[in-house]
């Protein structure tokens, strides 16, 4: 299911947060997060594994700067989940 993010994260932009990358995340997003298996945490390891495999775009990026966009992405998914969640009828 986490697959539904790799064309994000293969943009070598992904980690800069810059609104386009912002889109292409939530539309990702947008495709799993109502998944009952969908677990925001499972996606932080999903990112963690694509950089331990070694993707050219993953390798060039400052820890702190991979640290920083990897949490802001596992707490807006995480974010949604529950709004959705909680504001589901």
């Amino acid at each position: 299911m986490y697959e539904a993010f790799d064309a994000f994260l293969r943009i070598p932009t992904w980690y800069t947060r810059h609104p386009n990358d912002e889109e292409r995340f939530f539309l990702a997003l947008a495709t799993v997060v109502r998944d009952a298996q969908f677990d925001p945490d499972s996606f932080g390891q999903h990112i963690d594994q694509k950089r331990e495999r070694g993707e050219q775009a993953q390798a060039r990026l400052r820890e702190e700067d991979y640290f920083i966009a990897r949490d802001h992405y596992v707490l807006a998914a995480r974010a949604v989940q529950t709004y959705l969640r909680v504001t589901s009828q």
